[in-house]
């Protein structure tokens, strides 16, 4: 099959932002992921298509990934659309095409609608799930409908003394004085920041956004802090709605108060056995339909009080596929093929230990 793997950072979705402008962050794990299923799929007999950004792709990178995939290079003087007209042509020219962007102001809604309307295939997620995983503060009332375990989740400029009083009360807070506030449509930690709790109050009346906090009031959201091990969990989901989930995968962040995604490893057998999988359905459920390809989970699990908590769900491919691909004794980016054309079984039971970082 010809495949395009559109990746919205490295690949000219942010033409019209200053180089300067863009999260490095975000770069680094969006061209890990991008080479990291070009060079799969390849593997597997694929011929790859995918765009690079003139600007952010250094020579050097950009001859590695010729090894995989024929790349098309977005000049930003030349292509700000939305998404890159390069996209749709890439698009056209394939038989299937996975996109991998980010929540932030909807964009990866919007960008998989209007690469439907040009009538590109994807192996992505759509509808009624696709819109409530991208915005926490709906997918937080979907988990409360659902009892889904979750952190209890207000809007930051609804913030009132009952609410918060009912949050201290959640028996995995080791410090009640401790909040997350971050973007309703935020993607990893980019709008991530742990407060205390004056700082909170202060942000909640404060009604604009600053350097402090990115997100104003109305469009970011407040959580407890909880206390535990954050891991992800991963599946790849088929045609037929089945869901093929993969071993549990540990995330480790920087400290301080804005947080940073450092990468992580396969999570050891003890903790695999207690995969909380019912769990894992129920999130999937309380969001609707429309899930096809990978989506990722993102979990704290509190082992002095043995419980589980889904943070949020990624309705996209996350950065957990460097690891699993390298834990895979197959070829998992030709998993996520199998599942468009209806071919996928299952998944191999065979993993590796392995770790990335970004």
């Amino acid at each position: 099959m010809r495949i395009a793997i559109l990746e919205w950072v490295s690949g000219g979705g942010m033409a019209r932002e200053a180089a300067a402008n863009i999260p490095g962050g975000l770069l680094t794990e969006g061209l890990a992921m991008l080479e990291c299923l070009a060079t799969g799929l390849q593997r597997g007999g694929h011929d790859v298509l995918a765009a690079v950004d003139a600007r952010l792709v250094p020579a050097d990178t950009q001859r590695r990934l010729a090894k995989a995939a024929q790349l098309t290079p977005v000049f930003p003087a030349e292509d700000s659309a939305s998404p890159p007209s390069a996209w749709l042509q890439l698009g056209e020219a394939c038989d299937v095409a996975l996109v991998i962007a980010p929540e932030c102001d909807h964009l990866l809604a919007g960008v998989l609608e209007a690469l439907r309307a040009g009538d590109v295939d994807l192996v992505n997620c759509t509808g009624d799930f696709l819109l409530s995983a991208s915005d926490k503060l709906v997918a937080a009332g979907r988990f409360g409908e659902r009892s889904v375990a979750h952190p209890p989740t207000c809007c930051l400029s609804r913030l009132d003394e009952e609410w918060m009083l009912a949050s201290r009360l959640t028996p995995e807070r080791a410090d009640p004085a401790r909040w997350v506030v971050k973007p309703t449509d935020g993607a990893g930690c980019e709008g991530l920041q742990l407060v205390s709790e004056p700082e909170l109050r202060s942000r909640a009346v404060a009604g604009s956004s600053s350097d402090e906090f990115p997100s104003s009031p109305a469009s970011a959201v407040v959580q407890p802090w909880l206390d535990g091990q954050p891991l992800s969990c991963s599946a790849i989901v088929d045609r037929a709605g089945h869901r093929h989930w993969m071993p549990l995968v540990t995330q480790e962040f920087s400290g301080g108060p804005k947080p940073k995604y450092r990468g992580g490893r396969i999570a050891d057998r003890e903790m695999q056995c207690q995969r909380p999988t019912e769990l894992l359905d129920n999130a999937l459920d309380a969001l609707g339909d429309g899930v096809l390809g990978w989506v990722g989970i993102d979990l704290i699990y509190s082992p002095t009080a043995g419980s589980w908590h889904v943070i949020e769900v990624n309705p996209r491919c996350t950065t957990s596929v460097l690891g699993l691909s390298r834990s895979y004794t197959g070829n998992l980016a030709c998993e996520l093929v199998g599942a468009y054309q209806g071919t996928l079984t299952g998944l191999s039971q065979e993993w590796r230990q392995a770790e990335f970082r970004v």
